[in-house]
């Protein structure tokens, strides 16, 4: 039993309850009547695992967990899971978003019928926050790379168990996606290498580790966390209504493990190996790339979906030109793009459903990173792009034209074309307003009470110096000059939309096309497919009936022989 309660009140506590609850789940849902039953079902679990977690924070210590792997052929290595305050933050952040993606998945189908498999559903949605749990309190390498593995299998689970209602094409696309972040997957395991044989005990808090290692840690990361233009797998699988909890649970929550990686990543000199001007000039261009296709997406679904890319590029941006690169420099950029992000998204569809403009007004102020916000606290960094010479100007350029587009589109949520009607029942209003309240409640403390919520997550000196009292209205002169120029351009680029946008016929739709990369995508997979028919096609000439494949080998041996 003293076992038992340890474990349960150890890093990896919170996601055995979660799994526990997906056994359940899975066991017992089937019989289950009513289709509401099976959500508070989830939810009950959940909201045990969350009670768990807040109690991690009075044990007096950090807590740690950790087990011996003994691979073959190998020295024994310990799994390795740390809760300080980093880890314990971003795994806060997830089952607040997982948990709110639970809460808003419907139960039943648009035309009233109760949701097929949703059992299976849940199942797989308190899975998948059980392994991004498991990720975000990776304490080393080895840690990282099985726990990254496990979010993959749960992230297909997921998309072979939810019901998307479209054509058969659509799921095959989006298991198509899921290649790219099986590509960080090898990445991460190739990194281990330069490493040596204690590269998989490397702790993420401390210590150095070889730049090759680095190098492909942060292409993992950028993978993880759907950087511009690695982003295909974040995409929605259908484009015919947007679908909140998917947004939630199968784009915020694994972002929210990149970023967490990123900050690591950047704490083991990953902000050092990228800050030049050559290096923040490329990243602003693809922050600027991901912005367009935001703001030039004609789809509701594709629109949200490139905010939240660029929001989420932004803050690993600031996080890299912080003071201190990492954690300390990503926690505001990081609030604003999970809180704001995820407010701006549920507050629009209550807009829509009821005409209440406040929830997704917040979110959009929010991610414009106004004062009063924890977005305005992450200015100090951007403003570093502005202040380190002219060699950084170019991409200071690109950031203004990139924040100026993202707000722009976020302000697009108050046109009035986007308003209409909905036949969402009172049960879904009551859990949407319930979600606006859950988000708002923690955005408003970390906006209004930035020393407090500094102290309370336990990560220092993530307020910079150039801030003055109160720091989320009082900044120097060129903070005030990096927040109000994008501003200005979001502003305007809105006053022109109207106006300037219908007498540029089909121009815009081409290039939302052309941004999204979708195209590159399909084109990818249509080199492999046909590359793979060559590869059967020859190896049947090789292998199959008749005497050509002995034929060539007997060339083969008789050039050598020659030689």
């Amino acid at each position: 039993m003293t076992t038992l309660w340890s474990l349960l009140f150890s890093p990896i506590g919170p996601a055995l309850i979660l799994l526990a609850g997906a056994a359940a789940e899975i066991s017992l849902g089937r019989w289950f009547r009513r289709a509401q039953w099976h959500t508070w079902f989830a939810l009950a679990f959940l909201g045990s695992a969350g009670l768990v977690y807040i109690g991690l924070q009075f044990s007096g210590v950090v807590p740690t967990y950790g087990r011996p792997w003994q691979p073959l052929l190998q020295s024994a290595t310990n799994l390795y899971w740390i809760a300080d305050g980093w880890n314990y933050y971003l795994g806060a952040l997830i089952l607040l978003v997982g948990g709110l993606g639970i809460l808003l998945n419907r139960a039943r189908t648009p035309d009233g019928k109760p949701a097929p498999r949703l059992h299976s559903v849940l199942a797989t949605d308190l899975i998948l926050i059980a392994a991004s749990l498991l990720f975000v309190a990776s304490g080393n390498l080895l840690t990282v790379l099985l726990t990254w593995v496990f979010l993959d299998i749960t992230v297909i689970l997921r998309l072979a168990a939810e019901p998307i209602g479209a054509v058969q094409s659509e799921r095959a696309r989006a298991s198509e996606a899921q290649i790219l972040s099986l590509i960080g997957a090898v990445f991460l395991f190739v990194a281990l290498l330069p490493a040596g044989p204690a590269g998989l005990a490397q702790e993420l808090t401390i210590g150095a580790i070889p730049t090759e290692t680095l190098v492909l840690l942060l292409l993992a990361t950028v993978i993880r966390a759907g950087f511009y233009p690695f982003h295909l797998w974040l995409l929605p699988r259908s484009a015919h209504r947007l679908n909140l909890s998917e947004r939630l649970l199968d784009h915020l929550v694994p972002v929210l493990g990149g970023l967490w990686l990123w900050g690591r990543a950047l704490q083991l000199g990953g902000g050092a190996l990228l800050f030049s001007p050559e290096m923040l000039f490329v990243i602003a261009l693809a922050i600027f790339a991901a912005a367009l296709a935001a703001f030039t997406a004609q789809d509701h679904t594709y629109y949200v979906a490139f905010v939240l890319v660029t929001s989420a590029g932004i803050a690993a941006l600031a996080g890299l030109l912080g003071a201190t690169p990492g954690p300390a420099s990503m926690m505001w950029p990081l609030t604003a793009f999970a809180l704001g992000g995820a407010l701006w998204m549920v507050g629009d569809q209550t807009w829509r459903a009821w005409g209440w403009q406040i929830p997704v007004s917040v979110g959009a102020l929010a991610l414009a990173s106004v004062p009063f916000t924890p977005g305005f606290l992450a200015q100090p960094a951007l403003a570093r792009l502005l202040t380190s010479g002219p060699a950084y100007w170019p991409a200071f350029l690109l950031y203004v034209l990139a924040q100026g587009m993202l707000i722009a589109s976020v302000l697009r949520s108050w046109n009035a074309e986007h308003k209409a009607s909905t036949d969402l029942p009172d049960s879904y209003l009551l859990k949407l307003l319930t979600a606006c309240l859950l988000l708002g409640l923690p955005l408003a403390v970390a906006g209004f009470l930035p020393r407090f919520a500094e102290t309370l997550v336990g990560i220092p000196n993530t307020i910079a110096d150039s801030l003055g009292n109160p720091p989320n209205v009082v900044a120097n002169a060129e903070v005030w000059v990096t927040l109000a120029l994008p501003l200005l351009l979001g502003f305007g680029l809105v006053w022109l939309h109207p106006r300037v946008w219908p007498r540029l016929g089909d121009l815009p739709d081409r290039i939302s096309r052309f941004s999204q990369l979708e195209w590159l995508f399909n084109l990818t997979v249509w080199g492999i497919d046909y590359s793979a028919q060559i590869g059967k096609h020859g190896l049947r000439v090789v292998e199959g009936a008749g005497y050509v494949g002995w034929a060539l080998a007997i060339v083969l041996l008789g050039l050598l022989l020659v030689r």
